[in-house]
């Protein structure tokens, strides 16, 4: 739909205007039940109900009282509603960025974020790459990657522990990061291939790790299949990155390739955890019909535990018990799949980690007593402490991690109060 400039009334009779680049097209969620709208604005989004575009049409008419919105509704309607009623639908239930030219920051799951490549040219590299959602293409990559990935993983496994230097540094975490770059452009080219734009590429920091991300916000408006595909585009690309290298890897034994093909493999894996809101979170988001998830999951744990519900007032649907049960198998197989490739890739450092701590602390402890500091006493101090920063550097990420993820888990049985959302089933997507 094209833009509407529409007046928002403000305290009694005064009326404002609302902003001009608001958009409101049908939404596809992918599920049974009353239909919602998307409204777009600069970089927002959010999910309202027919009755609140009702009101909407009727403040295009540019009425100066809350009596002559209530006749343009009912007019356009035949639903009668009272001028205090809509004063309330109005003032409280539509949020203040519909007319604020000032919007305040996007809350997101990323921080500090930095664009790599600007809009404009991710459109013109996209471009370049939809030819590749071809069904036919899709389904070759994905029969070829799986023979090809449990022919290579053992092998992967015990060289990722391959000691690099020199040179392969910078080539092993360039091609990483080129991998990572391939998977945002799956995205940006899955979201052009059904007609809407992509925005940015960029980095920023998800939780405590540096992530890159891609601005596939307007993909909102594609069917609920079509946002699925967008949301899978980043692993597709990668599987097809993965079948070359990983057949590379097992012909030359490169140990090079055989490390990238582990920390691409785990990347992947990583990225369809349902928990964190990565690929995993969003396809299952898309293929349920249930934005703002990690509510609605919550919704569904309580009830199955018997403990009610959170009084949540968006009017959302709650997730079947089925999809509940399901997601909560899927939270499972992702944290064994994940924690015993970590295992049994760094047993060394996982095992081994009290004795290398325990080792550089001495070292520490020894410089310490010396009775008279030296400059190879400060040296000694120092590898020490350097020693028990290394080794508890990957430790220390996996038990944030773990803290993350029963933390998540304990909102779930303990839901936070509902942050405040425009009421009348209007809620904002987190994207």
């Amino acid at each position: 739909m094209s833009s509407v400039n529409v007046p928002l009334p403000q305290g009694d009779t005064a009326l404002a205007s609302l902003r001009p680049d608001l958009r409101i097209s049908l939404f596809d969620d992918n599920a049974a039940g009353d239909r919602r709208y998307l409204v777009e604005f600069a970089d927002r989004v959010y999910l309202i109900s027919p009755a609140m575009v009702d009101v909407l049409a009727a403040l295009a008419e540019g009425p100066r009282t809350f009596d002559a919105l209530g006749s343009i509704i009912e007019r356009k309607t035949g639903r009668s509603i009272s001028p205090s009623k809509l004063k309330e639908m109005v003032q409280e239930a539509l949020p203040p960025a519909f007319c604020s030219t000032v919007l305040p920051p996007r809350r997101t799951p990323l921080r500090l974020k930095i664009t790599l490549v600007p809009e404009a040219m991710v459109a013109r590299l996209a471009r370049h790459l939809t030819w590749c959602f071809d069904r036919r293409l899709a389904a070759v990559t994905l029969i070829l990657f799986i023979p090809v990935m449990v022919a290579t993983i053992d092998r992967a496994t015990g060289a990722v522990l391959t000691p690099v230097s020199g040179v392969e540094v910078p080539i092993l975490y360039g091609a990483a990061l080129l991998s990572v770059l391939v998977h945002e452009f799956g995205h940006a080219a899955a979201c052009l291939r059904y007609g809407c734009p992509p925005g940015r590429i960029g980095i920023g920091l998800y939780v405590i790790f540096p992530a890159l991300f891609t601005d596939v916000t307007r993909a909102w408006r594609l069917p609920a299949r079509q946002r699925a595909v967008v949301d899978l585009g980043g692993l597709y690309f990668q599987s097809a990155v993965m079948v070359v290298l990983g057949a590379y890897g097992l012909l030359t034994s490169s140990p090079i390739a055989l490390q990238l093909v582990w920390i691409t493999l785990f990347s992947m894996f990583y990225t369809l955890n349902p928990v964190f809101k990565m690929d995993g979170y969003w396809l299952l988001s898309d293929l349920s019909g249930l934005p703002n998830l990690h509510r609605r999951m919550g919704e569904g744990v309580r009830t199955l535990l018997g403990l009610g519900g959170s009084g949540d007032p968006t009017g959302a649907r709650t997730a079947p018990r089925r999809l509940v049960m399901v997601y909560l198998v899927l939270v499972l197989l992702h944290a064994a799949f994940i924690g015993q490739l970590v295992v049994r890739a760094f047993p060394e450092k996982i095992l081994q980690y009290p004795q290398a701590v325990g080792g550089a602390a001495d070292l520490v402890a020894a410089a310490w007593l010396r009775a008279a500091w030296s400059h190879a006493a400060f040296v000694d101090a120092g590898k020490g402490v350097g020693g028990i920063v290394t080794a508890s550097l990957w430790p220390a990420c996996f038990i944030f991690l773990a803290i993350r993820l029963v933390a998540a888990a304990t909102r779930f049985v303990r839901p936070r109060p509902p942050r405040r959302v425009p009421g009348g089933g209007n809620v904002e997507l987190p994207i």
